[in-house]
């Protein structure tokens, strides 16, 4: 769905989170999803009141074997869940390809080719 990033800054209120630090280097897989489960997203809940199907494809990322975090993307309406490893991101978005036909979804590796310890 299209979702405008001026209406979704014009539907969001109070004050924006403090800005994050420019660049963090994460030497655990913990450490990253712990990290971007503290900073959260801004817009997300605004997003969420002019596209309520927002909630619906992070409910169902949620939801899905081996999701360690699930977010929006910017002001939406892209929602993106974080796989330890590229096998159980292709899993996920078989299993979400399969029950919502409708979505695009696609596996992908954002970090190359890391290894993260636990």
């Amino acid at each position: 769905i299209g979702l405008s990033t001026p209406a979704v800054f014009e539907a969001r209120s109070g004050e924006f989170s403090p800005s994050c630090p420019p660049k963090q280097t994460f030497a655990k897989w913990g450490d990253l999803v712990c990290y971007l489960q503290q900073i959260g997203n801004d817009l997300q809940e605004a997003a969420i009141a002019l596209a309520p199907e927002v909630q619906q494809v992070k409910v169902a990322l949620d939801h899905l074997p081996h999701c360690q975090f699930s977010s929006m993307s910017g002001s939406g309406a892209t929602c993106f869940g974080l796989f330890r490893n590229r096998e159980d991101a292709e899993l996920a978005a078989d299993m979400l390809q399969s029950s919502h036909p409708k979505w695009w979804i696609a596996a992908t590796t954002t970090i190359g080719d890391a290894t993260w310890t636990a």
